[in-house]
């Protein structure tokens, strides 16, 4: 077993109340695109399942006191290596004392700590699915671009012809039916006023998000409307600070987005994390300093963002800006 003595000290409390202050935020959409994947190697191979292995025709005729034919799935082998990212927040015995009678200073810190280490994640993962690289934007069966025709940045524009078309794209890409469109809040903002969003959403009784979402979500087919409202600040260290969303708003994906769990579920992409140096997505971590009279709190994950199949998505060029 793992000694602590002279190493950082689990905090599953803190880890738990800062956690639940980044969810309430629901800005965060990394783990849902490319779900994690338990594994117990840092390195490896795991089974994942790709369009080939689900679609590929067997013949199944059979001559009278014949034999059958067999088929069955298959699964292929994706190396991963996972790395460890992490992130130290100190907190020094004056400045926990000073605001003592304020706000948990405590707290503060491993959320703010937190959060900076999930907006890298965030990056990366934005990074990786709105590639206009991956999914190549020279072929019209992974990208279309509508942002010259019919951007949706434009009342007129029918994203709803858009979303059905790249449906009907990755079904027959893949054989399976998408489950999810993934955009940022910006996108979300912009459909709410096209012309085509507000002949259904006028009728939605109650305003709220989820019941838009719901309305939008029943009006594409897609289960899941995945939205990420993750910001940064995109000015040097020192400048007027400047927001920026972390998901481009120039692109929203129609996707096939894998379950959670251990099963090579089919999907876009998967998450391998370390568990046995991260038995969870982040993991918090304290040790103090004697030297400098201070705390040192410490997020971390070993991860690496693998994309398994381009196939099962379809990327959608939505707006110039």
């Amino acid at each position: 077993m793992i000694q602590y003595a002279n190493r950082g000290i689990p905090r599953a409390d803190l880890g738990a109340a800062a956690m639940e202050f980044v969810m309430n935020q629901a800005d965060f959409v990394a783990g849902n695109v490319l779900p994690e994947l338990p594994v117990q190697n840092k390195s490896g191979k795991i089974a994942v399942v790709t369009r080939e292995g689900i679609t590929t025709e067997v013949d199944a005729k059979r001559a009278p006191s014949g034999a059958y034919n067999r088929d069955s799935f298959t699964a292929e082998d994706l190396e991963y290596a996972c790395e460890e990212f992490g992130l130290e927040g100190p907190l020094p015995d004056e400045r926990r004392r000073e605001y003592v009678s304020d706000f948990d200073a405590e707290l503060l810190t491993v959320q703010t700590t937190m959060r900076k280490l999930l907006v890298q994640r965030e990056r990366r993962v934005a990074a990786a699915v709105f590639n206009a690289t991956t999914w190549l934007s020279s072929d019209a069966t992974l990208y279309t671009d509508w942002a010259s025709s019919a951007p949706w940045t434009t009342a007129a524009s029918d994203a709803y012809a858009h979303v059905a078309a790249a449906k009907e794209q990755v079904r027959i890409n893949c054989g399976i039916e998408p489950n999810a469109l993934i955009c940022n809040q910006t996108t979300i903002n912009r459909l709410k006023q096209l012309t085509v969003i507000k002949a259904v959403i006028a009728y939605v009784e109650r305003g709220t998000d989820a019941a838009l979402f719901s309305a939008i979500s029943d009006l594409f087919g897609l289960p899941k409307i995945i939205v990420a409202r993750a910001t940064t600040n995109s000015a040097q260290e020192g400048q007027t600070f400047v927001g920026a969303n972390l998901w481009s708003n120039l692109y929203a994906m129609v996707a096939v987005v894998s379950d959670a769990g251990p099963a090579p579920t089919p999907g876009i992409g998967r998450t391998p994390l370390w568990t046995p140096d991260s038995p969870s997505s982040l993991v918090i971590e304290s040790y103090y300093e004697p030297e400098r009279r201070q705390e040192i709190y410490r997020c971390r994950h070993d991860v690496d963002e693998l994309i398994v199949d381009k196939y099962f998505g379809h990327l959608m060029k939505i707006a110039l800006a």
